[in-house]
C-alpha cells in the first residue's frame, strides 16, 4: 500500500 492518506484535499485544510 502507497502511503494511505485520508485524502489530500482533508490534510491541506486542516493545514490552513
Amino acid at each position: 500500500t502507497p502511503f494511505s492518506t485520508p485524502s489530500v484535499e482533508s490534510i491541506t485544510e486542516q493545514l490552513h
